[in-house]
């Protein structure tokens, strides 16, 4: 299924409008369009001001339209479960495209944090020599750590929004890495602090509608706080 910027949506079943455009199968596809790039620092501008630059538009203006996508294909696959001439397709329409849609915008929207931070990590990192690349780990964490002990940011590690991000990097990795299966325990607090989420038989993960709004709340919050940090 292919969604276009400008026009519908390719179906058996109908057409509807979409707000970026996006292979649901590949969502590298929709983070390269988000970050199709613009030089927005100025003549004297320094890396933390860029930052802030990003922080205060473009990343509210990305988050805006994964707000959007979400809004316009959560819509879709409801009429569409209510034009269902089957109850084997309502079923599709309400619980197998809804999850396969908010799994795929859930690492969509992932990435954009991992890569945002990473972005920040490389941009500091020409002050000092050492690069987040020579840290141990990965993703957020390592990010984290190279903000917070190399470059001495004031990052919001006690907030509420990055405890939450901490428990999103768990289950992101079961969405890509297990097919989208919880294999162990790790997750059993996740499921009763993570609004939308919950497991389904044999422990596979279930995201609700409320799910991917709340996790676009949560990251846009973060941003708001690690940009103020930086102000």
């Amino acid at each position: 299924m292919i969604f276009t910027l400008s026009g519908r949506v390719g179906a058996a079943s109908g057409d509807f409008p979409c707000a970026a455009p996006v292979r649901t199968a590949n969502a590298s596809l929709l983070l390269a369009f988000l970050f199709a790039g613009h030089n927005l620092s100025g003549p004297g501008e320094n890396i933390l001001e860029l930052l802030l630059r990003r922080s205060r538009v473009q990343i509210e203006r990305q988050l805006d339209e994964l707000k959007l996508y979400l809004e316009n294909v959560e819509d879709f696959l409801t009429h569409q479960a209510q034009r269902a001439e089957t109850k084997e397709e309502q079923i599709k329409m309400e619980e197998y495209f809804p999850n396969l849609l908010r799994s795929s915008l859930f690492v969509t929207i992932y990435s954009m944090l991992e890569n945002e931070l990473n972005r920040l990590c490389y941009k500091l990192s020409k002050r000092d020599g050492l690069t987040v690349d020579d840290l141990r780990g990965n993703g957020i964490i390592r990010a984290s750590t190279f903000l917070i002990k190399v470059c001495r940011v004031d990052f919001p590690e006690d907030s509420p929004e990055w405890k939450l991000l901490r428990q999103y990097n768990q289950l992101r990795n079961d969405v890509v890495h297990n097919n989208g299966i919880v294999i162990g325990n790790h997750l059993d607090k996740a499921v009763k602090k993570i609004p939308g989420f919950d497991l389904g038989q044999g422990n596979a993960i279930r995201l609700n509608r409320e799910f991917c709004p709340e996790v676009l709340k949560t990251v846009r919050e973060f941003f708001q706080k690690l940009s103020a940090a930086l102000d």
